[in-house]
């Protein structure tokens, strides 16, 4: 339906979002609606839809609404709106003339309360035009978060006065302007907009705002439209549109954004967390948060940030360490930006040498930098330019960092280069923690054109940052160093050759100072006396510094010389340069397989203290950041807000056991204890429904153990090796993910226990044996003085010691749970973690039980599980069953959130025994299985179907698979048919629900199978599966055709039995009453067919209860034996059935599958 408004409002709304109001040629209201994603700025801008523009728009239908918003019609997206023509300034003020009322109190059809509100589903329209008597005042004013107050007061022509907000689009960007550009104050701009409406006739548009969550049943008086009689924008220079565009890009935020939270329910957890994200950025603190895993801290912590960030020009930095990680950042960017439906840009980016994709990326990083500002200086590397067209298509799409590079590479340019070009106008950049903790830093500022004060710090996995700042002022120094760099330089330079071979000397005197496999502190002077002293000797002049950059030049001089790999030289430069610093560290003579010279910082704060004091604020957050007292202590972060988050698990789904009589502590290590917790852990394995994961103090440790474990459950065992590549351990992660009751030994403090995630439960038990406090290494031990002499002895010792060991048995142990619904038993195998000086370094929701005997309570724990599962199960299953079969099948899509594409949905939904199901819990869900008289195919069909209609739609963008299929997610329609439980009329729709199967035909399939069986010395099975026969019964085909597409049949078994299935089908149609079959009735245990009467009155001389009804008691013993861990023979016994029998039952119940 074509109509030609005369465009009357443009209000603002949420983020980009504005509405848009006309008047027909009827001076009938319309409200042009887009469904699902509403109308944009730029959509109005392009389709010049502005105040007294006429133009023409095609509906596709009146939208539903409740009134007074009676108005709203659903634009044909297939059509864009034309523009017609403009009005004139006469035209323009006749028109307002033609529609004005004279007073507001009886516009609506309905009672104004207060003068303020309208209640919503009364009225009959939203909005109309008056014009005003008097104006009694203007004001625009800032309030709290740049947010400012657009108000107007006045009195309409029955002299009722009225304080209204001010939402006319036009109205608003102007006072910015003058803000903005012309660096007026908002006083006097209120003063000057006043004086001018004074002056004029002014026509008001005055509407009702649609009721919001605080008060959802009023609908709020407000000004669309403020209308002059002559022009008060005066300023030539002024265009609404280009200035909206042009602050837009600049980053500015002319109206509050107030985001939405990305996903449909926000857990308690992530509000407060949320709450807290939004103070202490307010207030200019920092906030260092232990949060749980499964809390949601990352959509908890970005959405209120990102809100901050774009009201008030603030950048994000969102540092963390893990690929997985950055994934899980950028996934939850992408998913506020389709909440919101707002534009906001965000770059993903890693170190340069990771992003190049050159060959020189695989030098040692200190030559990688120097190959690489060469290349660029000298035009050598191809990627080094600019190209507009993919640093827009980087703004434009929130991409991981992988995507990027692709994107990059497709357009020839480098790939670092164009995430720090596209940074400049970024609200997120996700990225590595040098960036902003090193000299990086500096760098990223200055190209984005920020301050520090400007940064909103968010650092993820905050537990790594202390390690992570000290490992990055380290280094080591061999004599192996030492020969391989003379050698390398030989040829180059044979003096300093020889000097470095002199250099050697310096390992003899400080092995003259301590005995075999002995470390000794050496002082930063020290070591560089020596190299003087050595220096000396030789009668050259050069010192320490110089002979750094004697090193250098040489690296720069020979870097086009392939041949010479400069390694040793680069680590050695490298080494020399940090030991120079003058910041306090612990520096140590090792001497005991090879001597080493090392050092580390002691205290990560001198970092980062400096930059968390001068962001606008610092988020903190980790799993393991406990005690968050001593994080605040350790990085210097002063007047943190410190809070420590509940677990959003379950308490029933965790169990916390400490083992009495078992340790690792050094004095009582023997043979007896090794065997002692190598057959606690078989005892426990034994007893656990899935895979465990058992993480060690030490390899050596882990190795004296599997000694000890059984030949027969020792091959068993996936063991992480010392050095093992990251290529390995995914290799055993793939294997472990294949096992049900698979086992992997690795140690506490590796990236198996830390760096590596387990998903969708793949983990029942982790078994921590023992607890790992460092050796009493030197380096230890200055740690430790140096947290004593800052913290005092208490607090040091703690800091230095006790809970660097506690945190890696707690990483070890959170391997096991990683979302709500998983379940695990955390196995702490030392005696020492029940002690109190421990078990209060412990977080307080750690619910520890002491025992002796863990796998009996490891076998209670799962056997309770499995009932509370499948009660789960039955109670959500017997509802879906009410469902039609079109719910179903959207409320499995919803369920599985975009991770699989049709075919997938079909096995789940027909009971697939497929890996994928089983590996992630899908015989779990309650729509599993759902479906299983039906065929794939016409499953299939129906989702088809449903795609069609708009109920669900496929996503490119998360392909799955080696033929990267689209995955199948919910659209809006469906969740509305979801939600109003709607009737869905589809084609393709056939009811066949189990009750449905004729009883009747079915016997008689089975009886020609067995006959069929029987003649040709084959098993039933073999000729058909019983859901064949089930589909049969139900779908009843009289043609060939028709028998090929049931499922299990096909083209070659339709024409080898086509003709009698198909007879005999026909015969059971015709003969009704005919007894082919056993017909068992609902309240009978009689067999009613004459040659079977033999065979169970046999069967029941060895099983009494052959073919009896189950009654609600046997199902409820059945169940209660089964999950006491009975196996099916003793089953079989107890209840006087087959094994057969028991089986169907166990399956019936949702027990077993089959």
């Amino acid at each position: 339906m074509k109509k030609d408004l005369i465009i009357t409002d443009l209000t603002r709304m949420r983020g980009k979002r504005v509405c848009i109001f006309g008047i027909d040629e009827h001076l009938a209201g319309v409200r042009p609606e887009l469904s699902h994603t509403g109308i944009d700025d730029d959509y109005a801008f392009e389709n010049s839809i502005e105040p007294f523009n006429v133009v023409e728009f095609n509906f596709a239908q009146k939208s539903k609404c409740k009134p007074p918003h009676t108005e709203d019609w659903e634009i044909d997206k297939s059509h864009k709106p034309r523009f017609i023509r403009r009005l004139s300034l006469e035209e323009k003020r006749e028109f307002l003339e033609r529609i004005k009322e004279k007073g507001i109190k009886n516009m609506f059809g309905a009672n104004i309360h207060d003068n303020q509100y309208v209640n919503e589903n009364e009225g009959n329209r939203s909005i109309g035009t008056i014009k005003t008597k008097n104006i009694l005042s203007v004001e625009y004013s800032p309030k709290e978060g740049n947010k400012f107050n657009y108000r107007m007061k006045f009195l309409d022509q029955n002299n009722d006065e009225y304080n209204l907000p001010i939402t006319d689009l036009i109205f608003r960007t102007h006072c910015d302007y003058l803000r903005i550009e012309k660096g007026m104050r908002t006083n006097d701009i209120s003063v000057q907009l006043q004086n001018k409406f004074i002056e004029k006739d002014v026509y008001l548009r005055i509407g009702l705002s649609r009721p919001y969550e605080k008060m959802y049943n009023r609908c709020y008086l407000q000004i669309n439209g403020i209308y002059p009689s002559l022009e008060y924008i005066e300023d030539p220079d002024f265009n609404f549109k280009k200035f909206i565009k042009k602050q837009r890009k600049l980053g500015i935020a002319l109206h509050h954004v107030k985001l939405k939270f990305p996903y449909k329910e926000m857990r308690e957890g992530q509000k407060e967390m949320a709450n807290d994200v939004k103070s202490v950025i307010e207030n200019r603190k920092s906030l260092i948060a232990n949060a749980p895993t499964g809390i949601g801290k990352t959509a908890g912590v970005l959405c209120p940030a990102l809100e901050y960030a774009i009201n008030q020009d603030k950048v994000i930095f969102f540092v963390t360490s893990k690929q997985s990680q950055h994934k899980i950042a950028i996934d939850t960017l992408k998913k506020i930006k389709d909440v919101n439906k707002i534009d906001f840009s965000v770059v993903d980016i890693i170190s340069k040498r990771d992003m190049c994709p050159r060959d020189i990326a695989k030098e040692h990083y200190l030559l990688f930098n120097v190959l690489c500002k060469d290349d660029q200086e000298t035009g050598k590397c191809k990627y080094y330019r600019y190209n507009k067209s993919a640093i827009n298509e980087i703004k434009e799409n929130i991409l991981h960092v992988e995507k990027l590079k692709e994107v990059c590479l497709n357009y020839g340019i480098c790939p670092h280069k164009a995430a720090l070009d596209a940074a400049e106008n970024a609200k997120v950049i996700v990225c590595d923690y040098n960036y902003a903790f090193s000299d990086i830093l500096d760098t990223l500022l200055c190209k984005i054109g920020k301050s520090l004060n400007d940064i909103i710090l968010i650092i993820d996995e905050a537990h790594n940052l202390p390690d992570r700042i000290r490992n990055n002022l380290s280094g080591k120094l061999t004599l192996d160093m030492l020969k391989e760099t003379s050698k390398e330089i030989r040829e180059i330079d044979e003096r300093l050759s020889s000097h470095l071979m002199r250099m050697t000397q310096i390992f003899n005197r400080f092995m003259n100072d301590v005995s075999d496999k002995d470390e000794k502190n050496i002082d930063r002077g020290e070591m560089r006396e020596s190299i003087n002293d050595i220096l000396r000797e030789t009668g050259d002049t050069i010192e320490y510094n110089q002979l750094i950059e004697k090193l250098k030049n040489i690296v720069m001089n020979n870097l086009k010389n392939d041949e010479t790999k400069q390694y040793s030289i680069t680590n050695l430069i490298e080494f020399l340069e940090q030991w120079n610093t003058e910041l306090a560290c612990s520096r140590i003579f090792t001497h005991k397989e090879t001597p080493i010279i090392s050092f580390k910082l002691l205290d990560p704060s001198v970092y980062s203290e400096s930059i968390i004091s001068k962001v606008r604020s610092t988020i903190m957050m980790s799993g393991t950041l406990y005690p968050t007292e001593m994080y605040a202590d350790i990085l210097g972060i002063k007047n943190a807000v410190l809070r420590d988050y509940k677990s959003p698990f379950p308490k029933e789904n965790r169990l916390i056991i400490v083992t009495e009589n078992l340790t690792t502590r050094k004095i009582e290590r023997n043979s007896a204890m090794y065997k002692a917790i190598a057959t606690k852990i078989c005892k426990i394995v034994e007893n656990v429904d899935g895979n465990t994961a058992v993480f060690f103090t030490s390899y050596k440790f882990m190795n004296d153990i599997v000694e000890n474990i059984p030949e027969k459950n020792r091959n068993e065992i996936l063991v992480e090796k010392r050095g093992m590549s990251k290529q390995g351990k995914n290799k055993l992660l793939d294997e472990l993910k294949n096992m049900y009751n698979g086992v992997l030994f690795g140690v506490q403090g590796g990236s198996l226990s830390e760096g590596v995630d387990y998903p969708k439960n793949v983990l029942k038990t982790v078994i921590v044996i023992g607890l790992p406090l460092a050796p009493p290494e030197l380096e230890v031990k200055n740690i430790n003085e140096y947290y004593i002499n800052k913290f005092g002895r208490v607090k040091g010792r703690l800091y230095g010691y006790t809970y660097p060991a506690i945190i890696k048995s707690l990483q070890a142990a959170g391997r096991g749970i990683r979302s709500e619904k998983d379940i695990c038993v955390i196995v702490l195998m030392d005696y020492r973690f029940g002690e109190e000086r421990y078990r209060e370094c412990l977080p307080p929701d750690y619910d520890i039980q002491f025992t002796d005997k863990a796998e009996e309570l490891c076998k209670e724990f799962f056997a309770k599980v499995k009932m509370r599962i499948v009660k789960q199960i039955q109670k959500e299953k017997t509802k879906i069953m009410e469902l039609s079969p079109a719910l179903k099948i959207l409320g499995l899509v919803k369920d599985i959130d975009g991770k699989y594409g049709i075919r997938k949905i079909a096995g789940i939904l027909s009971g697939s025994k497929a890996k994928y199901i089983f590996a992630n819990h899908y015989d779990r869900s309650p729509y599993y299985n759902i479906l299983s008289n039906w065929t794939n195919k016409r499953t299939i069909n129906v989702i088809n179907e449903l795609l069609s209609k708009g109920y669900v739609k496929q996503d490119k963008r998360y392909a799955y698979g080696k033929y990267k299929r689209p995955v199948i997610c919910l659209t809006e329609k469906g969740q509305d048919a979801i939600a109003n439980h709607e009737e869905i009329e589809l084609k393709t729709l056939v009811n066949l629900e189990k009750g449905e199967i004729d009883q009747k035909a079915f016997c008689a399939l089975k009886n020609w199978r067995k006959k069929v069986a029987d003649e040709n010395n084959l098993l039933p099975y073999i000729i058909f599966h019983d859901k064949t026969l089930k589909q049969l019964a139900v779908e009843k085909p009289t043609t060939k055709d028709q028998l090929g597409h049931i499922w299990g049949v096909g083209k070659t078994r339709a024409e080898k039995y086509g003709d009698e299935i198909i007879n005999l089908i026909k015969e059971n149609e015709r003969e009704d009453t005919k007894k082919v079959a056993i017909i068992i009735k609902d309240n009978s245990e009689q067999t009613i067919t004459q040659n079977k009467i033999y065979s169970v009155e046999k069967m029941r001389e060895r099983y009494s209860n052959a073919y009896k009804k189950w009654t609600q008691e046997d199902d409820v013993q059945l169940k209660k034996e089964f999950l006491e861990g009975k196996r099916i023979s003793e089953l079989a016994n107890s209840f006087q059935r087959k094994t057969g029998a028991i089986r169907s039952r166990l399956k019936k119940l949702n027990l077993i599958i089959m």
